[in-house]
């Protein structure tokens, strides 16, 4: 996977390659049909700008965070802090787990489940589901799950 592939260059050859520029990275070099001064990326399926570097695709939040901290360590993610994965400018860019991660997303935690004819309310921690409830009210689910999310959010980011 993309998010996950280490990145074989270090931060002095990124710099080599790239200039940042408010959360923008611009070519430096002129490579084949791409010059020099040309802005990288290219929005991907998933909504992620993704550029080329020697044939093979890498997420520009990637680079970015490379480019000023110059390593990722194998079991974090890069998260956007403001959910909006196309605002690649550093300060919106942190280290986390993917756990974290995933607090950080616009997962509902609730929905109508049929055989009860109630709202359930659910969130997944470490990958298993935690089922928080059966509510009549859908304002009830949803607090339910907005506040298990603040709970463990807490308790993980203290671990």
């Amino acid at each position: 996977m993309t998010h996950t592939r280490k990145i074989p260059y270090t931060k002095e050859e990124l710099h080599e390659l790239f200039e940042y520029d408010k959360g923008i990275l611009k070519h430096k070099v002129s490579r084949g049909r791409v010059k020099a001064g040309s802005v990288a990326g290219s929005i991907s399926s998933s909504g992620y700008l993704c550029t080329k570097i020697d044939g093979r695709v890498y997420l520009v939040h990637r680079l970015i965070w490379l480019m000023f901290n110059g390593s990722i360590d194998k079991n974090m993610q890069i998260d956007h802090i403001n959910r909006k994965p196309l605002d690649n400018r550093i300060q919106n860019l942190r280290l986390v787990t993917q756990q974290q991660n995933k607090f950080n997303t616009k997962v509902k935690g609730y929905s109508f489940h049929k055989l009860s004819n109630k709202y359930r309310a659910r969130i997944m921690i470490d990958g298993e589901h935690i089922h928080l409830g059966l509510f009549e009210k859908e304002r009830d689910a949803k607090d339910a799950y907005l506040k298990a999310k603040e709970k463990y959010h807490i308790i993980k980011e203290r671990k």
